[in-house]
């Protein structure tokens, strides 16, 4: 059997196969009936040697393999993606809209604000965006708050009501829906699969590249483009036209952005349809309208049983992690526009988390009540599934 680099890559002596290499050696130029057993001399000493030798073996598989896009790890695969672009993203926060009480009057600097979640003091969360309250009465308004460090900081539906500092004119603070919650440093297969969806982008023009350059957009979290080829109307696309659905996260504003990455990345003379309009100027300032819808978000009812051992971190954990992976793209769990929603998906994503031994789902658009759920639910080409923690149930397996 051939080793090292070989028409089909590189193959690995084994620890086994350096050993036995060792007897057949020794029993042909030194004696026939050598004794080569575990417990022998020889054999102890064959058992040493083969185990560094298969080190060395480990390590040029390993700079073999960091040389290859799809086996590259850790520091190799941020090196060796460099040289076509992406680099590895940092932690991201989570973010959240959240609902501030202001007197009359009353102008808040972004980061002046800070908020905990009720019993969780170090889940603290801070306005990106000033806090206005030009008129003459008590107001509340809506403002993006996102959390002090990178992370999945979770803050559940109107838990993050402490007021950590006080600034003058500021009462109150709540949020109306659970944050979406923020990432680690990226994994290595995350890195490789958005390695590849940027890869995808450099082909300009095509479905896959419009989708791909739009999911590089910071406050895009799922996409889908759609073409029609014919010289008709089909499906209420017009002739030669593109379509693409975008989902953002909450509170995002981001229209302009999306309608110029999709003038960007068209072909000339295609219609890019939709019900939002926005006006693009090309490189000559002549204005163009480019269209492009929100995808309907239809809740998604999930029904879990799980059975745990100590280490289970407890439902909320759970159902934390179930939402957060809706909304990442390498991810299980990923909810991506015009895609259906199984069951199995978030029985991956349960068995991912420490301390569960056993999970089982089931989908509905309806309940979460298990009995009744499904275990896939159909999505049309302009639908994405939404989940919530106040629509997941986690009971144990019977």
């Amino acid at each position: 059997m051939p080793w090292g680099l070989t028409p089909d890559g590189f193959v690995a002596k084994t620890l086994e196969e350096i050993e036995a290499g060792f007897v057949e050696q020794q029993r042909a130029n030194i004696d026939a009936s050598i004794d080569t057993s575990a417990f022998g001399l020889v054999g102890q000493l064959n058992g040493i040697m083969a185990s560094e030798i298969a080190a060395l073996w480990e390590l040029a598989e390993g700079v073999n393999d960091a040389q290859d896009p799809d086996k590259a790890v850790g520091a190799a695969q941020d090196a060796l993606y460099a040289l076509t672009g992406p680099l590895r993203d940092d932690a991201q926060p989570s973010v959240v809209l959240c609902n501030v009480t202001l007197q009359p009057a009353t102008t808040i600097a972004p980061g002046e604000a800070i908020a905990s979640v009720v019993g969780s003091p170090g889940a603290r969360f801070t306005n990106t965006f000033p806090m206005v309250n030009g008129g003459g009465s008590v107001a509340v308004v809506s403002v993006r708050f996102e959390a002090l460090e990178g992370g999945p900081t979770v803050a559940n539906a109107n838990t993050l009501t402490v007021r950590e500092t006080l600034p003058a004119g500021w009462d109150a603070v709540t949020n109306p829906e659970d944050a979406t919650v923020g990432s680690g440093i990226e994994s290595d297969a995350a890195y490789r699969h958005r390695r590849q969806d940027e890869l995808a982008a450099q082909g300009g023009g095509t479905v896959d590249g419009i989708r791909a350059d739009l999911l590089q957009l910071e406050t895009v979290l799922a996409a889908s483009v759609l073409e029609n080829t014919d010289d008709i109307v089909v499906d209420g696309m017009p002739p030669k036209s593109i379509w693409a659905i975008v989902r953002s996260a909450p509170g995002a504003l981001d229209e302009q952005t999306i309608a110029e990455t999709i003038w960007a990345a068209k072909a000339g003379g295609i219609e890019a349809f939709g019900d939002i309009i926005v006006s693009v100027l090309d490189s000559e300032e002549v204005p163009h309208d480019v269209g492009f819808s929100r995808p309907a978000e239809v809740a998604v009812y999930i029904a879990l049983r799980v059975t745990t051992n100590a280490d289970y971190a407890g439902n909320e954990a759970l159902k934390t992690a179930i939402v957060a992976s809706a909304e990442s793209p390498a991810s299980a769990g990923y909810l991506d526009v015009g895609v259906d929603v199984y069951a199995g998906q978030f029985v991956t994503v349960a068995m991912q988390q420490r301390g569960v031994l056993n999970a089982e789902a089931r989908v509905s658009f309806s309940s979460s009540d298990y009995a009744t759920g499904l275990p896939a639910l159909v999505v049309g080409q302009t639908q994405t599934g939404a989940v919530d923690t106040a629509r997941i149930s986690v009971v144990p397996i019977p």
